[in-house]
């Protein structure tokens, strides 16, 4: 899921922005989780608090009544040296300051919807790219990159509560909920096929009734209650790689 906060004291002008960055990933068919702060100082009491996640883009306003964009910008990324900060601004003279605290990018609001609907798909698209490539493991200090390519099936080890991710190779153990797992993925090509357990599409060699063969040589039982879903994005698996 591409997660975004957007931080400005104008809460109709925050609105606005929302929708609109709501219309242009749905033409990407992203899942996204868009917050919204008319508070400077509320956002990075959330911060501080734990009661926010990691974000892959900050939208800042760089004027704004509780202090400036640009200082909360260098708190940002003392705290995340990765974080991917995007200036929206009245003020042109700001742009140069903007790019010093490393900023990916500076808008007008004069012209923000035009540029924001030109460079956010592609950002997008970049970053679900890699997304796609390489899920990182880390668990009781192993720590590595599984390539999500490699990744065979998810399922959940109700014995030891653990959740398996298996390769080709092995299997990697997980303290995560499957559904955060997907989430993380955001790829259509995974799907459940019953409660605890999800198969990549491209490992699927057939379906034979409600039996699912992997080119693994591995059998999984198809529960009725997914059943309908799992058809639906089956087919639309065959279909984008026809």
């Amino acid at each position: 899921m591409f997660r975004m906060v957007l931080v400005d004291d104008d809460r109709m002008f925050l609105n606005e922005v929302k929708k609109e960055i709501e219309k242009i990933l749905a033409g990407e068919g992203a899942k996204a989780r868009i917050l919204i702060y008319d508070s400077m100082r509320k956002f990075w009491n959330d911060r501080e608090e734990g009661n926010l996640q990691k974000y892959d883009l900050y939208l800042l306003d760089v004027e704004m009544p509780e202090g400036s964009g640009l200082e909360l910008a260098e708190k940002i990324h003392e705290a995340d040296e990765e974080a991917v900060l995007v200036f929206l601004s009245n003020y042109e003279r700001f742009a140069l300051d903007g790019y010093r605290v490393e900023a990916r990018n500076y808008f007008l609001k004069t012209a923000w919807k035009e540029e924001l609907g030109k460079w956010l798909p592609e950002f997008y698209r970049k970053w679900k790219r890699g997304r796609e490539q390489i899920y990182w493991h880390d668990y009781n200090g192993e720590r590595c990159v599984i390539p999500v390519r490699d990744i065979i099936m998810l399922e959940y080890d109700s014995l030891n509560h653990l959740l398996k991710i298996h390769t080709g190779e092995e299997a990697f153990s997980e303290r995560k909920a499957l559904k955060g797992i997907l989430e993380e993925l955001d790829s259509e090509d995974f799907v459940r096929v019953r409660k605890g357990c999800a198969v990549h599409l491209r490992y699927m060699e057939k379906l034979v009734e409600d039996e699912i063969f992997l080119k693994n040589g591995k059998n999984i039982r198809l529960s009725r209650n997914y059943k309908k879903v799992f058809l639906e994005r089956y087919r639309g698996y065959l279909r984008r790689k026809m």
